[in-house]
Parts: C-alpha cells; sequence; structure tokens
C-alpha cells in the first residue's frame, strides 16, 4: 500500500473500507484526521470530522475558525461556525451533534449513497455522536475501523519519514545545548527552562523539548519531570526528551556525567553500549520484537546487572509510543518502514542511573539511524 501522501493513504483507507464491504467511514480521532488529510488542529477545543466514501469522495468537517489552516488538505472542506458571539463560543457535545448530522445530510444528498455499513473509530468516537449517524442513515450497521488506522499507520511515507527526520535533527540540537548546561550547582528545572527557551527561540513558539530530566538518586527511578534538584559532580543525569513536527515524534535520550566518569561508571556504560550494539544487530524487517528485547536482556545480565526492567522500545509516530513494541511478550514482527526508538538502561545505586535511546528507520536490509547526537 503506498502511504506517501495523504491522498495515498486515503486511498489506502479506502482499499479497507471496500475489503469490509463498508460505503462510509467517520474518522474523528484528530491524529488520524491528521494522518489521512495533514490537518493538523489549532484549536482542541473545536472538534473535526473526516468523511470518507468508497466512491471516491472525501470531506473534512471543520470550524470556521481553521478555515485558514485547510487551504492545501486534499479533500472537500465543510466548514461550521465554531465561535457565534449569537449562540456560543464553543461548540460542545450536543451541539456537535446536529452540525454532524446536517454535514451528513448534505452528503447524503451530494453523493446519493445511502450506506448500511459505516465504519467508525469506535475507541474515539463518543456515544452522543452515534445518534447524528443513525438520524441521517436510519438503517445502518457500525463498525470499529481503529484498528485498521493504527495498522497503517505502524509503517510510514515519505512525507512522514521528512517529518520525523526533522524532528530527530531538533532534538540532536536540544542535546547539544543540555550538555553544556550539566554542571554542579545547576537545577535540573534550570537546564529545562534555559534548553527551552533557546528551543523555542529557534524553531517557534509552540516548539519544546519536553519529556524527562532526573538526576543523581532520581535516575534510579529511571526519569521524571524537572525539579528543583542541584546537580552535584558525579551524578549521572537521564535526559530522555520528545518533540514533534507537523504531529510526528522524535523520542530520545542521553545520559550525562557530571564530571569525569569513575571508573565503575566507564564498566556500566560500556555494559549498555554493548546492550544498544546487540540490539541494533537485529533491526531489520522480520524480526520479532521480544527477540529484541532478550537481547538487550541477555547483555545486561551477562555483564552482572539485572535484566532490563522496562521495554527496550517502541514505535514512534503520531504518538511517542504506538505499536510495535519491543517487550518480551511480543510477537510483532519489524516490516520495512517503521520507526522504532531503542532505549536500553540500567539502573545500579553504585553507579547512578543511565539510558540511551536514538530513533531508527526500519530499512529492506536493516537500519538508518536518525538520532545523531554523539552517545
Amino acid at each position: 500500500m503506498e502511504k506517501d501522501s495523504p491522498e495515498l493513504r486515503i486511498s489506502g483507507f479506502r482499499s479497507v473500507l471496500e475489503k469490509k464491504k463498508m460505503a462510509i467511514a467517520i474518522v474523528s480521532d484528530p491524529l488520524s484526521v491528521r494522518y489521512l488529510t495533514g490537518f493538523k488542529t489549532q484549536n482542541p477545543g473545536s472538534a473535526s470530522f473526516l468523511v470518507v466514501l468508497i466512491s471516491g469522495e472525501s470531506y473534512l468537517i471543520v470550524g470556521e475558525s481553521e478555515r485558514e489552516f485547510v487551504k492545501s488538505i486534499p479533500v472537500e472542506v465543510l466548514t461550521f461556525k465554531d465561535y457565534d458571539l449569537n449562540k456560543r463560543i464553543v461548540v460542545n457535545p450536543e451541539s456537535m451533534t446536529f452540525i454532524l448530522a446536517s454535514s451528513l445530510k448534505k452528503i447524503e444528498m451530494e453523493t446519493r449513497v445511502v450506506p448500511k455499513k459505516i465504519g467508525i473509530e469506535a475507541w474515539h468516537l463518543p456515544q452522543v455522536y452515534l445518534s447524528a449517524l443513525r438520524k441521517t442513515f436510519r438503517e445502518i450497521r457500525v463498525f470499529s475501523i481503529s484498528a485498521d488506522l493504527l495498522s497503517m499507520r505502524e509503517t510510514k511515507g515519505k512525507d512522514e519519514i521528512v517529518f520525523a527526520q526533522e524532528a530527530s535533527r531538533r532534538l540532536d540540537f536540544a542535546y547539544s545545548v543540555a550538555k553544556t548546561c550539566c554542571v554542579p550547582s545547576q537545577r535540573e528545572i534550570e537546564i529545562y527552562s534555559y534548553l527551552n527557551q533557546i528551543f523555542s527561540n529557534k524553531y517557534g513558539y509552540f516548539a519544546h523539548a519536553t519529556g524527562g530530566y532526573a538526576s543523581g538518586e532520581r535516575t534510579l527511578k529511571m526519569g521524571g519531570p524537572p525539579t528543583s534538584r542541584k546537580l552535584q559532580k558525579g551524578d549521572t543525569v537521564i535526559l530522555d526528551l520528545q518533540t514533534d513536527v507537523n504531529g510526528y515524534y522524535s523520542d530520545t535520550c542521553r545520559t550525562f556525567f557530571v564530571g569525569d566518569f569513575a571508573s565503575s561508571q566507564r564498566k556500566t556504560f560500556e555494559t549498555l553500549l554493548s546492550a544498544k550494539n546487540a540490539a541494533e544487530d537485529l533491526l531489520r524487517p522480520g524480526i520479532k520484537c521480544k527477540e529484541i528485547y532478550r537481547a538487550v536482556t541477555t547483555e545486561l545480565v551477562k555483564a552482572g546487572y539485572k535484566p532490563l526492567p522496562h521495554h527496550a522500545g517502541h514505535g514512534v509516530g503520531l504518538q511517542i509510543q504506538e505499536p510495535p513494541f519491543l517487550i518480551p511478550g511480543s510477537d510483532e514482527v519489524l516490516k520495512e518502514g517503521m520507526i522504532c526508538a531503542l532505549e536500553p538502561g540500567i539502573y545500579s545505586a553504585k553507579t547512578g542511573g543511565m539510558r540511551i535511546e536514538d530513533n531508527y528507520l526500519i530499512a529492506k536490509a536493516g537500519f538508518k539511524r536518525l538520532s545523531r547526537f554523539p552517545i
């Protein structure tokens, strides 16, 4: 299935509907709408729906306040008044139910499609909106297409890969800034504040490097949000950062050392690198996710450390963590076009917690590492 643009992804989704004999689907999750159209809502309080028909038509139902953001969307756009001084300034679900029903009625009149099976995102669509469907289409059966969309998203198109590469490049820059801050007496919250001031100045108001900022004894809990704790000489600092470009995430991690390596810390870090290398040797299509977890844990135990206490990695895309999951209970296999994070960690009271995380594009014969900041 070709996925290199929103138009091709809608076409591929339409093929899924045809196989399931569904004449129409209502896509409601903002992530799925973005995946199929490229539209990223700027107003979280304004609902939007994508209506896809197997006959070839597609309609995006969206508030008038976002008209300027849908100019290049490859579907027909139906707008509604989502800011009205005579009625309301926020559209609640009850109001949106009537808007959805009237939009669907208009689509039915234009296309003359009277469906008997309708696909919905059952994982997302609130029950209140089902009444709109039943008012418009009297005799229908409703089926979930949530799992189908999530499965489509596992492998990435060329445009999605470009966004993910840029997100990884931005995190590389974030770590170059953070490295200068990991000095004695610096507070975790000061690292966060300074880094994001520089980051937003470079990439724009909404650009942030969020995630975990943990130092010293806090690294033994694997991470957490920044606190007022001051860095001390000998500390390890785990920075596990995420950022997105056009909704597509990068999720990477680096461990910094305040002052010089202790010999015990060097041994632990070298073990971590060995575990990472063992996992990288398996990053290719057809390998089961649990085999990658097993490779990481084997290296850790062989060196005298405890088994990896968390996942060895996960897929990255429109969500920071999405399938596939590199866990011991997973029989999922890697596929060409997936983007995965690999993140082995060791959390020892003697040396401090340490974790490394990079993002990889699974290629036909192996992988391409997207994150480039030095280990």
